[in-house]
């Protein structure tokens, strides 16, 4: 498993445990994970860099990264912490994303609202997302 991609360490007792839960004792995996960290084969800080620079390089917010990377057993200190050391205008990377996915969205009010949503489900804050589409078209 670790040779396609980075894991978490929940994620990948989470799939240890579903594969060989009839064969291998939680004490087991416990231990394997220890000695696979011990080893630096899987580490969280690593994961959650892959994860956020993947994130951030398909349009995704802030809240919807942070989102995950909470779902996937990263503690809140070191999600904080990756987050906050990239230099991310996210401003611009929403302005960017409407500008390619939503040209039109001061044609109409429902244009606005339609690229406001799409922007909220992405996972940027309601302030960015206000500032990057402007004022609602009446």
């Amino acid at each position: 498993m670790l040779a396609r991609r980075e894991y978490s360490r929940h994620e990948l007792r989470q799939k240890l445990t579903q594969k060989y839960r009839a064969e291998v004792s939680a004490e087991l995996i416990i231990t394997v994970l220890d000695d696979l960290e011990a080893a630096n084969l899987v580490s969280d800080q690593r994961f959650a860099e892959m994860l956020v620079r993947s994130r951030i390089a398909k349009g995704y917010g802030p809240g919807y990264i942070q989102q995950e990377l909470a779902s996937k057993g990263v503690n809140d200190t070191l999600i904080e912490s990756e987050l906050q050391e990239l230099d991310i205008n996210w401003l611009q990377q929403a302005c960017d994303l409407v500008a390619r996915r939503h040209a039109d969205h001061g044609a109409s009010q429902q244009a606005w609202q339609k690229a406001a949503r799409f922007l909220q489900r992405r996972g940027y804050p309601s302030e960015v997302v206000r500032r990057a589409l402007g004022n609602v078209p009446y």
